[in-house]
């Protein structure tokens, strides 16, 4: 189920009771204005589909946003809350990343050519909704893996047609990613990656809102799945083995990235996939 942490009082409580293990609510995402939070909710067949729920009403106001017609997971919404991306599934064209205007209301999706890659994870939006980095492996079981950017030129576009790849081939080479988060201040990207093929820890990228402007920097000291940035520039990472075929929950620590061996575990609170409210206005 979801959960929210209150940092004023230091409490979780949560937002969804009537997930279970076969139809688990997973993968949160937060409107831009905070008051909403897409999802995941795992079907039959373990197909997802997304759905979106007002915080202040509580469960009984949750919606799917999608037709029903695909395997969706990992939503992810524009800083300019226009809109709504996440991952769908496919047998024959790998995993591609869809759009759709995020209006509380069911959609068509309109998914972008990947070419010879299959995308996954949580799609990171630049701070200017102008951009997607997305994780990209090899459809063919062949070459590197890494982050590949998805751009527009034509801002607020939910339409497949008007968004591509930034460059031919990876925007950043990396083996084994697992998740990656764009700074709200866009100088930095956080990856979350097990080159070795062992433990996932914390890689750091230089970048602006165009995107990646250097080479990754490790910060080894660091590990976990999933790295989720803070208004204020510190990240939260949820720490749980996602090397298991079915991921368990873990504790999850707030840090520094400018002196990321101080860690602060948040009481109270275990799980995955974890995402910060947006700052107010």
């Amino acid at each position: 189920n979801l959960w929210t942490w209150d940092p004023a009082s230091d409490q979780a409580a949560p937002l969804t009771t009537s997930g279970t293990p076969a139809r688990a609510l997973i993968e949160p995402a937060w409107s831009a204005d905070g008051s909403q939070v897409a999802y995941m909710r795992v079907g039959a067949g373990g197909r997802g589909r997304i759905h979106v729920v007002d915080v202040e009403a509580g469960e009984s106001s949750a919606r799917p946003v999608d037709l029903g017609k695909g395997d969706h997971h990992r939503p992810s919404i524009s800083p300019d809350g226009a809109l709504l991306a996440y991952i769908r599934e496919d047998s024959t064209r790998g995993g591609r990343v869809c759009l759709q205007p995020n209006d509380g209301r069911p959609h068509v999706a309109s998914c972008i050519a990947a070419g010879p890659w299959r995308l996954s994870g949580q799609a990171a939006w630049s701070p200017d909704s102008r951009s997607l980095l997305v994780i990209a492996t090899p459809r063919a079981g062949q070459g590197s893996a890494g982050l590949i950017q998805l751009v527009t030129s034509a801002p607020g576009s939910p339409r497949a047609s008007d968004w591509y790849p930034a460059g031919e081939g990876l925007t950043l080479p990396i083996a084994n990613p697992n998740s990656v988060a764009w700074s709200p201040d866009g100088r930095q990207v956080a990856v979350m990656a097990s080159p070795d093929g062992n433990r996932f820890h914390l890689f750091l990228v230089p970048a602006d809102e165009a995107g990646i402007t250097g080479t990754q920097r490790p910060v080894a000291d660091v590990t976990g799945c999933e790295a989720a940035w803070h208004a204020d520039g510190k990240l939260t990472v949820s720490v749980y083995d996602c090397g298991q075929a079915q991921a368990a929950q873990g504790q999850v620590v707030l840090l520094d990235p400018e002196s990321p061996t101080s860690l602060t575990q948040l009481a109270g609170v275990h799980g995955r996939n974890p995402t910060w409210q947006p700052a107010a206005p």
